[in-house]
């Protein structure tokens, strides 16, 4: 009974040893393939200098009749 528990175990660790170093090597695997295509794919070696875009002047704002009038009465009772 003693060695049935003890080959248990022993097959429950090997598999988590297992899992544990294979999902190590397959992020290692799946970051090395990322530097791979960061390196050597021309979208990053061969990008459109930034053109800048052009200085537009905005209108001058001004405030409407309705908006005068309120500001005028706000104004006044001394807001």
């Amino acid at each position: 009974m003693a060695w049935e528990l003890a080959a248990i175990w022993l097959i429950v660790a090997a598999t988590i040893v297992w899992f544990v170093r294979d999902e190590g090597r397959q992020r290692l695997l799946q970051l090395s393939d990322q530097a791979r295509t960061y390196a050597t794919a021309s979208v990053w070696a061969h990008r459109e200098a930034i053109v800048p875009l052009p200085v537009v002047e905005r209108p001058q704002r001004t405030m409407t009749e309705v908006q005068r009038r309120f500001a005028e009465v706000l104004r006044r009772k001394g807001r």
